[in-house]
C-alpha cells in the first residue's frame, strides 16, 4: 500500500514538474515573440517583417522556397525565382484569395510553371493584414441586401460577395477582383511558398501573431511613399529630390567625381490648363514624369521640383554628356503626342559639379536654373549647358519686380552668349568630331541678340562619349 502511494506521489510530482517547464517555454516563446512584434510594430518596412516571419517558419520546422508579394499595378505575385498572375486560377492564387494554405496541383495547366520553378509537394501559405472593420462599414454601404456581407461579420468580403462591390453588382469576377484588390478592405498581402508538415498549425500561428503587425507595416510603407513621392506623377517629390541631391553632392565632393543636374520645365503649360483644363494639364504631366524617367539610366534621378518643373540626376556624369543626354530626351519629348493627341516641348538647363565651382546644393540648384532661364529666354524647346558669363537670373527678376528699377549705365556690357554654349537646333543629328571647345560646337557664326534669338538647341561632341551615346541613341 505504502509503495502504490510513493509511486503515486512520485507521478504527480512528475507531472507538476513538466507542466511548469512547459508554462516557462511557452511563456519565453511567448514573451520573444512579443518583443520581435514591439520592435516591428515600432516602424519597419515589409520586407522586414518577412524576414522576421521566415525565421519564425523555419523555427517551427517548415522549409521557406520563397515569397511572393502582391503588386496592384501589374496584378501578379511577385517573387524572387518567379512571378504568379493573381487572376490566373492557380493554387497561389487560390490561396491568395481564400486565405487558406493551398497545395500545388501537377495535372493543373497554371500550376506547370510553379512546379517547373519551385518543385512538386510546395504548399503556398497566406498572410494578411489585421481585420478592423467590416466591408460595408468602411465602404459607406446602405440597404444593400442582394450582398451577402452587408451587416454580417465577413472573413473575406472580396470572396462571400460574389460579384457585388460596394453596393453595385459588376459583370464579371475577374473585373470584382481587380476592383477588390485596390480597396482598403482587401487584407491579403502575399503568400509563402512551404514544405513541410503541420502546415495549417504553422499558418494558425502567424496569422494570430503578426497580423497587426503586417498591417502596421503597410501603413508605415504608405506614409513613407506619401511623404517622399508625389501625389500626381508618382516619381520623387521635392523633399525627396533635395535629400537626395545633398547625399550625391556629398559622394561627389568626397570621391572628386563629376555629378550634373538637369532642370526641366513644359513651355507654355500654362496655356494647356487654360486652353484644354487642369485635368488634361494633370495627365500631360503624368505622362511625362513616366515617359522621362523610361528615357534616362537605372542610376540616374528624376523628380518633380514644383509645378510643371522636374529635376535629373545624373551622378558621375560629365557636363558634355548630361547634355547629350539632356539633348536626346528633349528630342523623344518633342516627338511624342501626349494627352489629348497634344505635343509639348520642353526646355532644360544643365549645371555640373565641380567644374562650375559649385559650393553647396543652393548654389547647384541655383547655376542649373540659370541656364534654364537662358534657353527660356533664348527661345525655348532647347537644352542649354551653364556658363559663368550668364547673368544671375534671380537678380534681374528681382529688379523687374521693383517700382523703380535702377537704369542700365551706358557703359553697362550687355551679355552675349558664348558660341560654343548653343547651337542652331535645326542642324540634325550628332557626329563624332573632335572637340573644338570646351563644352560645345558652334554652327553659326553670328551671335544673336538677347531680345529675339532663333530656337537653338546644345551639342557636344566628344569621342570619349561612345558609351553614353549608345545608351541615348535611338535604338535603345
Amino acid at each position: 500500500m505504502m509503495d502504490f502511494f510513493f509511486y503515486m506521489s512520485l507521478a504527480l510530482v512528475v507531472a507538476l514538474a513538466v507542466t511548469v517547464c512547459l508554462f516557462f517555454l511557452k511563456r519565453s516563446e511567448v514573451k520573444d515573440l512579443r518583443i520581435i512584434c514591439d520592435e516591428l510594430q515600432g516602424g519597419s518596412g515589409l520586407q522586414n517583417v518577412v524576414k522576421v516571419i521566415t525565421d519564425e517558419i523555419e523555427r517551427k520546422g517548415g522549409r521557406v522556397l520563397g515569397f511572393f508579394g502582391k503588386n496592384r499595378t501589374n496584378y501578379k505575385l511577385e517573387g524572387d525565382r518567379c512571378d504568379i498572375l493573381v487572376l490566373k486560377q492557380s493554387s497561389a492564387a487560390r490561396a491568395f484569395f481564400t486565405l487558406e494554405p493551398c497545395r500545388t496541383n501537377t495535372s493543373s495547366d497554371a500550376d506547370k510553371e510553379i512546379v517547373k520553378n519551385l518543385g512538386e509537394d510546395a504548399v503556398f501559405l497566406p498572410i494578411q493584414m489585421k481585420k478592423e472593420k467590416e466591408c460595408w462599414q468602411i465602404s459607406g454601404c446602405e440597404n444593400v441586401t442582394a450582398c451577402k456581407c452587408y451587416k454580417k461579420s465577413s472573413y473575406r468580403c472580396w470572396v462571400d460577395s460574389d460579384k457585388i462591390y460596394r453596393g453595385k453588382e459588376l459583370r464579371s469576377y475577374k473585373e470584382k477582383h481587380i476592383k477588390c484588390l485596390n480597396c482598403k478592405c482587401f487584407r491579403p498581402v502575399g503568400v509563402f511558398a512551404v514544405k513541410g508538415s503541420e502546415i495549417n498549425a504553422i499558418h494558425q500561428h502567424i496569422d494570430k501573431n503578426f497580423s497587426g503587425v503586417i498591417k502596421g507595416s503597410i501603413l508605415f510603407e504608405r506614409l513613407s511613399h506619401t511623404a517622399t513621392n508625389d501625389h500626381l506623377t508618382n516619381i520623387p517629390n521635392k523633399r525627396c529630390f533635395v535629400q537626395t541631391l545633398h547625399s550625391y553632392f556629398i559622394l561627389a565632393d568626397r570621391h572628386k567625381h563629376d555629378l550634373s543636374l538637369c532642370m526641366l520645365d513644359i513651355d507654355h503649360f500654362k496655356k494647356f490648363n487654360d486652353t484644354y483644363g487642369h485635368l488634361v494639364g494633370d495627365q500631360i504631366l503624368k505622362e511625362l514624369a513616366g515617359f522621362v524617367s523610361s528615357l534616362v539610366r537605372e542610376t540616374d534621378f528624376v523628380a518633380r521640383y514644383g509645378g510643371e518643373e522636374f529635376a535629373i540626376m545624373f551622378p558621375h556624369t560629365k557636363k558634355d554628356v548630361a547634355v547629350f543626354a539632356a539633348e536626346k530626351i528633349r528630342q523623344e519629348v518633342e516627338k511624342r503626342a501626349f494627352a489629348a493627341d497634344k505635343s509639348v516641348t520642353i526646355s532644360m538647363g544643365v549645371a555640373t559639379c565641380p567644374v562650375d565651382d559649385i559650393r553647396n546644393i543652393e548654389e547647384f540648384i541655383k547655376k542649373a536654373d540659370t541656364a534654364l532661364y537662358q534657353s527660356k529666354n533664348g527661345g525655348r524647346n532647347m537644352v542649354t549647358g551653364y556658363n559663368s558669363s550668364m547673368p544671375d537670373m534671380t537678380q534681374k527678376k528681382k529688379s523687374k519686380a521693383g517700382r523703380k528699377p535702377s537704369p542700365k549705365s551706358k557703359d553697362e556690357e550687355v551679355w552675349q552668349p558664348e558660341e560654343s554654349a548653343v547651337v542652331d537646333k535645326d542642324s540634325g543629328g550628332y557626329d563624332n568630331k573632335p572637340v573644338q571647345s570646351e563644352l560645345n560646337i558652334p554652327l553659326k557664326e553670328e551671335t544673336p541678340t538677347p531680345k529675339k534669338r532663333a530656337k537653338k538647341k546644345t551639342i557636344n561632341k566628344d569621342p570619349d562619349l561612345t558609351n553614353a551615346r549608345a545608351f541615348y541613341s535611338d535604338g535603345q
